[in-house]
């Protein structure tokens, strides 16, 4: 059994026995991203799935930094009317958005 040493830009150091190739050291997954666009008629359910589906597992593993953020893209063919425009503003500005 040989132990060697890496070149310099690699820190780790791999086991070459004779007769067979050192097995490659993987990687770690550090990042996780989604995007999903939800049907806003069934949104409560589709969020609750993400989050029992995918989320949950993500925010138990220990040390995890899990953003999530929510968007909205809205195209209005005629308008918003006044009351719609000052309702949503005082809304948003109540829930801190």
């Amino acid at each position: 059994m040989v132990k060697r040493q890496l070149p310099e830009y690699r820190t780790e150091t791999q086991v070459i026995t004779s007769g067979t190739q050192p097995t490659p050291v993987r990687p770690k997954n550090k990042r996780f991203y989604m995007s999903a666009t939800l049907d806003n008629t069934r949104i409560n359910r589709e969020v609750s799935r993400l989050v029992d589906e995918v989320i949950s597992h993500l925010t138990a593993i220990n040390g995890s930094k899990v953003e999530i953020t929510l968007e909205v893209n809205t195209e209005i063919k005629d308008g918003v009317s006044t009351p719609t425009v000052r309702t949503v503003t005082e809304n948003c500005r109540t829930l801190k958005v």
